[in-house]
């Protein structure tokens, strides 16, 4: 998983530090507490969540999920050789999106995509909608083919995969541009 930092914090004093607290609760999922040399506190969040599939195929399930379920500051990872893979039937929310070769997803609802790497190698199946809602450039790589597809970023879409749309394409606000060719069938 990759890491960023979020409420660093400087204690006042001289080095060396001594922190001490009460009635503080450690979350035991998603965070890594750090203490440098430098005196800084730091909570560390991770910037992805992978699909295990371990109790089903619900994609609300955080179970299902290394660190729970995605949301727009988590990138959504979907790996190989599962026997589980997520079906989606509400609308969900995610950053980045990588899907592996071999992988699939099955959208019957909405997934939302803000951040700016898109990168499908896998199967995109259901007939849901598939939305580009980012603030900035949003890149695709890969082969990413769908059924519905939604354009509403005015900063646009970069294709540098294979993009298919195979049913519908909704543009909002925004367009697509990039080296690869966009399908439509």
């Amino acid at each position: 998983s990759a890491w960023t930092s979020t409420n660093v914090n400087t204690p006042s004093g001289s080095d060396p530090y001594t922190v001490s607290a009460t009635g503080l609760t450690i979350p035991t999922t998603d965070n890594f507490y750090v203490v440098g040399n430098t005196g800084k506190v730091v909570r560390l969040t991770s910037t992805s969540t992978t699909w295990s599939g371990a109790v089903d195929t619900d994609w609300a399930n955080a179970a299902n999920w290394s660190n729970g379920v995605p949301d727009n500051t988590l990138e959504a990872i979907i790996p190989a050789s599962l026997i589980n893979y997520p079906v989606i039937s509400a609308s969900q929310n995610i950053k980045n999106f990588t899907i592996e070769s071999g992988a699939a997803i099955t959208n019957n609802g909405t997934l939302n995509i803000y951040g700016p790497a898109v990168s499908s190698n896998g199967t995109l199946g259901g007939n849901g909608v598939y939305t580009f809602a980012g603030a900035v450039v949003q890149t695709v790589t890969g082969n990413f083919a769908v059924n519905n597809l939604t354009l509403n970023n005015n900063a646009g879409v970069v294709n540098n995969g294979v993009l298919t749309v195979n049913t519908g394409l909704t543009i909002i606000a925004g367009g697509i541009n990039g080296t690869a060719p966009v399908y439509s069938t």
